[in-house]
């Protein structure tokens, strides 16, 4: 497995970056690898530490020492805790919470609204839910226009905040 999964190229993490979303995105990168081999939790956990190098790999032959059998989910537990902490976390999702248009295009907001939905999935739940909260987020015109419509899929909320950016942009 080890062999078919270093075929996909998937990148090392060494831990040195301050930055906690780039841990969360070595991890996403696995997580596809992983969902395309079909691999077994404990393949997982073999191919993820693997992949770690320099300071993580310290890391993680010191915390595996005083652990047996590790599986997938506790791996991700250890790992987040390490390298992208609760604290980090909440307040992506405060963020989420907080995320406002603004001076950013309809195509930015929702790349940033896209981004940090991961971190408070509870919130857009349903296509609808997902729906009501990007628009409550987009300027007033456009917002106006949007949910004037009552839409109900998010792809179609999307759609028509771009189409009405042109003219909102002018108001």
């Amino acid at each position: 497995m080890v062999t078919e999964f270093r075929k996909l190229c998937p990148l090392a993490f060494k831990g040195t970056s301050a930055n906690p979303i780039v841990a969360e995105g070595w991890l996403r990168e696995l997580e596809k690898n992983f969902e395309l081999l079909q691999c077994s939790d404990e393949q997982k956990v073999a191919c993820a530490t693997y992949m770690l190098q320099g300071e993580a790999d310290l890391w993680w032959q010191t915390t595996k020492r005083v652990l047996e059998g590790v599986t997938w989910a506790q791996f991700l537990e250890l790992f987040r805790e390490k390298y992208f902490p609760i604290t980090v976390q909440r307040a992506k999702a405060a963020e989420f919470i907080k995320l406002q248009q603004g001076s950013m295009t309809v195509i930015e907001y929702e790349k940033k609204f896209e981004e940090l939905s991961r971190y408070a999935p509870h919130l857009v739940a349903t296509d609808v839910d997902k729906v009501r909260l990007f628009e409550s987020g987009l300027n007033d015109g456009i917002q106006r226009m949007v949910t004037a419509l009552e839409l109900n899929t998010y792809a179609e909320a999307v759609r028509r905040a771009l189409l009405y950016e042109g003219p909102a942009k002018g108001t």
